[in-house]
């Protein structure tokens, strides 16, 4: 649900006419498996979620073919509907916010599971610092003086870094006294 609906916001908010493109293929699901930030897709959740969005009438299906004779072929498409679009209009953020809603400031147990914790003067002064450096690093542009070609060479053999992943959070283990590390995502 998450992949669908990030995907639908971003092209909304990129140009109302776009749709995003899904396979209805098992066997695009199979061998390495489609990989979404940290969710693997597999052909039956993702199958359900796109039929449970259709049926809710959140988005329209636009059907895709393959030409056997010429080899043509056009993906799948799902384009969000009047009712989905309400939505979007309502919410007031932008895309960044909406990529980027994982905590400042995080502790987990000794499992690494986040627990919630009471907020104090201290852990209030590390999540003000933690989002004043993401919104520092947010605002640059980075990026490699490269060719085009060059770029996608390195983006095809997965080499290439995604200068979007710029935001940290500190991450506490147990207590505040242990970990504190920052990590990016």
């Amino acid at each position: 649900m998450k992949v669908f609906l990030l995907n639908l916001y971003a092209c909304y908010a990129e140009d109302p006419a776009l749709c995003i493109g899904v396979s209805l293929s098992k066997n695009t699901y199979t061998g390495s498996r489609i990989k979404f930030d940290h969710i693997i897709a597999r052909y039956t959740p993702t199958k359900r979620v796109f039929d449970a969005l259709i049926a809710a009438g959140y988005v329209h299906f636009k059907a895709g073919f393959c030409n056997p004779k010429t080899g043509a072929a056009h993906t799948s498409k799902i384009c969000w509907s009047s009712k989905l679009e309400d939505i979007f209009a309502s919410l007031d953020m932008d895309l960044y916010t909406a990529y980027t809603q994982r905590p400042a400031v995080i502790l987990r147990d000794t499992d690494k599971k986040e627990i919630p914790f009471a907020e104090t003067p201290s852990t209030e002064a590390m999540k003000k610092q933690v989002e004043e450096i993401n919104e520092m690093v947010g605002a640059l542009s980075l990026d490699f003086p490269l060719t085009a070609e060059q770029k996608e060479n390195l983006i095809s053999r997965k080499c290439y870094p995604d200068f979007s992943q710029n935001r940290l959070t500190r991450i506490f283990n147990v207590d505040f006294d242990s970990g504190g590390r920052f990590y990016g995502h």
